[in-house]
């Protein structure tokens, strides 16, 4: 609590630290959620390769069937073993594309929940920090304050930002589905 204007002063640049650390927070939960993304893409991005090949009419090798079935066990009695790999009947293969898509659209939407999470804690810090702040300046016009001040309104756009990014409908997790659906590029 602030008390007293050297103890006001205290407790504001407190405040303002706090604030600082959730935005450090939020920027570590949204550095994992890039690395998650990018595991997504690179995991997906195989499968989307294997049932490219599938629909082309091309074999695929036992650690990829292995993955596929993962994701998609109905497929089993759907493989045929040749003498150059598996094929699987044009009619699993729809289901297929479609497991795979609903499986990552849930990854993603786990992915969305917990930044969502992170978000919403640090947006309620930084409101209280913010009343209490703004209790223990009334009597205050000092330039350290008003500096703490914008250093906290600061982080709160900071994380509103990081908000908006996340609800954008053509945002990073479109990019992230698109990506990944045009597989890893290996040929």
């Amino acid at each position: 609590s602030f008390d007293g204007t050297a103890g006001s002063i205290d407790g504001i640049s407190d405040a303002a630290e706090e604030a600082q650390k959730s935005v450090a927070e939020l920027r570590e939960e949204l550095d994992e959620l890039s690395n998650s993304a990018s595991s997504l893409v690179s995991e997906y991005g195989s499968l989307y390769d294997s049932l490219n090949d599938l629909q082309n009419g091309e074999t695929i090798n036992q650690q990829q069937l292995e993955e596929l079935l993962k994701i998609y066990p109905q497929l089993a009695g759907h493989v045929t073993l040749t003498a150059d790999g598996y094929t699987v009947e044009a009619d699993a293969i729809n289901g297929l594309k479609t497991a795979i898509d609903n499986n990552l659209n849930d990854r993603i939407a786990a992915e969305k929940a917990t930044t969502r999470t992170v978000i919403a804690e640090a947006k309620e810090r930084i409101k209280v920090l913010r009343a209490e702040m703004s209790a223990a300046a009334v009597d205050m016009d000092t330039t350290l304050a008003r500096k703490k001040q914008k250093e906290i309104d600061d982080a709160y756009g900071i994380i509103s930002v990081a908000e908006a990014k996340l609800d954008s409908d053509n945002g990073y997790f479109d990019n992230l589905m698109g990506a990944a659906r045009n597989g890893t590029s290996k040929k």
